[in-house]
């Protein structure tokens, strides 16, 4: 029988006798995910998966796949049940990068109606200074019992 060492501790010593357990370390990637990311509660996410910018993931889902920019995914497991834009606006969010900038100077445009943001932000993108934003590793700021 195949066991996570974690798993090992919880069990205790409710172990049968005569079976033989062997160690199963799983290797496993990071989740990424973009910006402007909604995740909703009790989401299982599998390992190495990418969440892009604008997505949505229903409560209680189960994400196996990576999921495309501005897509509300749900369900066990989850697929895409739509998409919160038209494809070219997609393209257009994205290109514009918007999240670079701090929320403060984003304030000013009129965020409810995508395409009026978009053509209010373009014309000012030059005057705004971007964020300088660090990458986090959790792994790293996790501290091991």
């Amino acid at each position: 029988m195949f066991y996570s060492p974690r798993k090992l501790g919880e069990w205790g010593q409710h172990i049968p006798d005569g079976i033989s357990l062997t160690p199963f370390h799983a290797e496993s990637a990071p989740v990424t995910m973009g910006s402007d990311v909604w995740i909703g509660q009790d989401v299982r996410i599998r390992s190495g998966v990418h969440i892009a910018t604008g997505a949505i993931v229903a409560a209680g889902s189960i994400v196996t796949r990576d999921v495309e920019p501005y897509a509300i995914v749900g369900g066990v497991l989850a697929k895409v049940i739509r998409y919160r834009f038209e494809p070219d606006l997609i393209e257009k969010l994205l290109a514009s990068e918007w999240w670079q900038f701090s929320p403060k100077d984003l304030l000013p445009y009129r965020t409810e109606n995508p395409e009026q943001f978009l053509d209010q932000f373009s014309d000012a993108k030059d005057t705004l200074t971007p964020l300088n934003l660090i990458r986090l590793n959790p792994r790293q700021h996790i501290r091991r019992k």
